[in-house]
């Protein structure tokens, strides 16, 4: 009896070993299998269309064609800013992209490209660029301009179209307009972003913009004064903006014309008037600097900043009428009889004007211009000739209207005269062109209303 148990033990024994040693090479089976299937999922994941490395590659490529076509677009920006610099043409039609990039970059081609083709650009690595991916201009031509919402734009300036505004000129030949939601017009003012390419802050880009305009600097300034129209943290706010605002777009907007009213004509005791920029409208005039701000504010549209002109936005308007609307130094600074509505400047003036001439100290009735006038056109000449606003084709230098004489107009820029703080530009209709150039400025005080003085404003 005791051997049978013996042998039942061994048996069941046997049975147990045999037990383990079965479920032990399924196990390895099994973890061979998961192991195949994770190794296969892991390549797939690594080299796969979507894998790791294929989307590694990926990257740097993007990252190299868009260090490359950023290189190529600043080439393209520098050869542009040192034209307009030597006031030259600054279209690119009589120079292939190939061709300025290789002059732009004859000691260092080989650090940015690999080769240059006739219609694209081969990266140190081999990707391929295409011209056409960098500008094409409304022909598709390689000339450094493209469509953005209807506005033209290039390497150096790309004008913002506000919410609810149409453009009404894309011709950069005559000064790109556009009409607001409210049908007052603004003009884009060109600022090469070369100019302040390499600013990383508003004091920086204050000093470049300085730089640029410094045919037209003074001594005045801009800062902040009590009686501007706005409070300090305010004026800071939109000073930044500014700068900040033409750095990125390489321009802002000026009024196509000084601000009027389609009401009856402001006088000293009647100020509260709709405010418009559109032709034939009387001057708003009558205003102290801060009542200018006060409505230069309301006339903010599509989400942008309105206020009167900083000084060097005035500086940067005159840079941009010598650079690309053709006037000299001279006109703009020294004499600006041929340029605006001065007491001796001669012009003619449609029908269907208004005019009021300034004798005796005052200004008589508006009247329109007659059909049948007494002399072959209407002219400014002797006594001073308010006009309605852009009421001679003859003061219109890209697009704006009388910058120079008929009022001078209030500015954001602080004078060096104490008891005089605030600052207007341009001259009015009762000077002289060589006294008031459309450079010149004036002091008055933060209480003083004038009924020469009138104010136009900027949108960035």
């Amino acid at each position: 009896m005791l051997e049978k148990v013996k042998n039942k033990q061994k048996e069941t024994q046997k049975s147990i070993n045999t037990q383990e040693k079965g479920i032990t090479l399924i196990a390895i089976v099994i973890t061979i299998i998961v192991l195949l299937i994770l190794a296969g999922v892991s390549i797939a994941t690594l080299t796969g269309q979507n894998g790791i490395l294929t989307r590694a590659n990926d990257a740097k490529e993007q990252t190299e064609i868009a260090s490359v076509k950023e290189q190529a677009q600043l080439d393209i920006a520098n050869w542009m800013a040192e034209r307009l610099k030597n006031n030259e043409d600054i279209t690119l039609d009589d120079l292939t992209i190939k061709n300025i990039i290789e002059i732009e970059n004859a000691s260092n081609s080989n650090k940015y490209y690999k080769e240059l083709q006739s219609d694209k650009i081969i990266t140190p690595n081999g990707y391929e660029i295409l011209y056409s991916e960098l500008y094409t201009n409304s022909n598709g031509g390689n000339s450094g301009e493209i469509e953005t919402e209807s506005l033209p734009s290039t390497a150096e300036t790309a004008p913002f179209l506000p919410e609810g505004a149409t453009p009404t000129n894309t011709d950069w030949d005559t000064g790109v307009t556009i009409k607001d939601s409210n049908n007052n017009e603004w003009v884009w003012v060109v600022v090469p972003k070369s100019v302040t390419a390499s600013a990383t802050d508003d004091n920086q880009i204050m000093e470049a913009l300085i730089d640029y305009a410094r045919d037209y600097r003074d001594s005045f300034s801009d800062t902040w004064y009590s009686g501007c129209g706005l409070e300090e943290d305010e004026y800071g706010e939109k000073y930044s903006t500014m700068l900040q605002s033409i750095k990125t777009y390489g321009g802002f907007y000026i009024g196509k014309y000084e601000v009027g009213s389609f009401d009856n004509p402001v006088t000293s005791e009647n100020i509260t008037r709709e405010t418009v920029i559109q032709k034939g409208a009387y001057p708003y005039n009558w205003v102290t600097c801060s009542q200018a701000e006060d409505l230069a504010e309301e006339l903010a549209t599509g989400g942008k900043t309105s206020t009167l002109m900083f000084g060097i936005q005035w500086d940067l308007v005159l840079t941009y009428l010598e650079t690309s609307g053709g006037l000299t130094y001279n006109e703009l600074a020294e004499d600006s009889t041929s340029r605006g509505n001065y007491r001796n400047s001669s012009f003619p003036v449609a029908e269907g004007n208004k005019y009021a001439i300034y004798s005796n100290y005052s200004l008589g009735e508006w009247a329109d211009v007659p059909v049948n006038y007494d002399k072959p056109s209407f002219t400014a000449n002797g006594n001073g000739v308010l006009l309605s606003t852009g009421a001679t084709e003859d003061n219109n230098i890209m697009n704006i209207y009388d910058l120079a004489g008929n009022v001078a107009e209030w500015t954001l820029e602080k004078s060096t005269e104490t008891d005089n703080p605030c600052v207007c530009r341009g001259g009015g209709y009762d000077d002289i062109g060589s006294a008031a150039p459309v450079s010149g400025r004036g002091s008055i005080s933060i209480s003083n209303s004038r009924i020469d003085v009138s104010f136009r404003p900027v949108l960035y």
